[in-house]
């Protein structure tokens, strides 16, 4: 059995949102410790999931699949 190259199915699947695409923020300290002790590496996710629960994103998604 060959080993290595492309296969059909490899390779790590999309999220229920779709792919992530790297995006740098800046935090203050204090908050970038909270998330890093609060949340660890579920920081990021944290934050999708809270910025998806607002209305200004929900009427935004709404608007932009018209």
């Amino acid at each position: 059995m060959p080993s290595g190259g492309k296969r059909i199915g490899a390779g790590k699947k999309p999220g229920k949102h779709g792919t992530k695409v790297p995006f740098t923020v800046v935090l203050t300290p204090d908050v970038m410790t909270f998330l890093k002790e609060v949340y660890g590496s579920g920081a990021s996710a944290h934050l999708d999931e809270t910025i998806r629960k607002q209305a200004k994103f929900k009427t935004w998604q709404e608007n932009r699949s018209k």
